[in-house]
């Protein structure tokens, strides 16, 4: 097998290893045998290398691990504790108040993952009881899913199809919303769309399988309902929990307030006005977006 005409780093190892080595290589045998030898070359380097005290390598891995790219897990109590205590174990905590986590999974038996981008966009708005402890919520969700993979010019091994299910290109994914709240409607692209209802994660979770061809950007439209509880202080906190992909997706949030009341302090957000808050963010991790509510005098 010829050499990589490049040196493999870590700017270009995601590219080489999950696109270019599958054009390269129509061969699996050889396929295997590259991504094999690339990932004992990481091994040997990591190995050979003196990775300093425990405290320098958990600090290391602490960014790849917040964002949800590696993940440890030990079957001792013990070791296993301490990988929670230092933000390198993978879990879903339940929610504190409110949380949305928008989970896409490839069923189309190709490999592209690597040309699909994703945007959401959701505005809260809370209504609180009249003590303020108990907030009813109303959300509206966007997801605007894009395929940028091409229907011909690359191996079907890449673009698909798998079997005659499936077009040349189309990105078939099973997608599952995740949040406390329930689902009063969907809709795919304009039209009604059901939702398969079950409870997993201490949430409801609501599922479809979404077809997005090739070239083409679908988007998901959900309204939601529910009550949650704030917490003391009369804190709603919205966690918006990441799915690792291989390009971040931007994430827009916003929660709103009704007459009579106003927002008083926020946290990852920025206040305008004092009933709304507003929250950009390249969701590389999990974050979290947290509002004051207080009554308006």
């Amino acid at each position: 097998m010829d050499p990589w005409p490049e040196p493999i780093t870590a700017n270009n190892v995601v590219d080489v290893t999950l696109n270019q080595a599958y054009i390269e290589f129509a061969q699996k045998d050889d396929r295997v045998d590259f991504i094999g030898d690339v990932a004992q070359a990481a091994v040997d380097a990591f190995t050979a290398t003196d990775l300093g005290s425990p405290a320098e390598i958990f600090e290391a891995l602490g960014e790849p691990a917040r964002g949800g790219h590696l993940a440890a897990w030990f079957s001792r109590d013990d070791e296993q504790a301490l990988m929670e205590r230092v933000d390198v174990a993978s879990g879903v905590e339940p929610p504190a108040v409110d949380s949305l986590l928008v989970v896409n999974q490839n069923a189309g038996g190709n490999k592209l993952d690597y040309y699909f981008r994703r945007t959401t966009s959701y505005d809260v708005e809370l209504r609180p009881g009249p003590e303020g402890d108990g907030l009813e919520v109303t959300g509206r969700l966007r997801v605007d899913m894009e395929n940028q993979a091409p229907a011909e010019g690359l191996p079907r091994y890449v673009i698909g199809p798998y079997d005659e299910r499936f077009q040349a290109g189309e990105n078939f994914s099973y997608m599952s919303l995740y949040t406390p709240l329930d689902v009063t409607s969907a809709t795919w692209d304009g039209a009604p769309l059901q939702l398969e209802a079950e409870e997993e994660l201490g949430r409801n979770v609501y599922s479809a399988f979404l077809s997005i061809p090739s070239r083409s950007t679908r988007s998901l439209e959900v309204q939601l309902q529910g009550s949650v509880e704030a917490l003391p202080g009369g804190w709603y906190e919205l966690d918006l929990l990441h799915q690792p992909l291989l390009v971040d997706g931007e994430v827009s949030a916003s929660v709103s307030v009704p007459s009579g009341w106003r927002i008083a302090e926020v946290e990852g957000a920025r206040l305008e006005g004092g009933d709304r808050a507003v929250a950009n963010l390249v969701l590389s991790r999990d974050e979290a977006v947290r509002v004051r509510l207080v009554a308006d005098q």
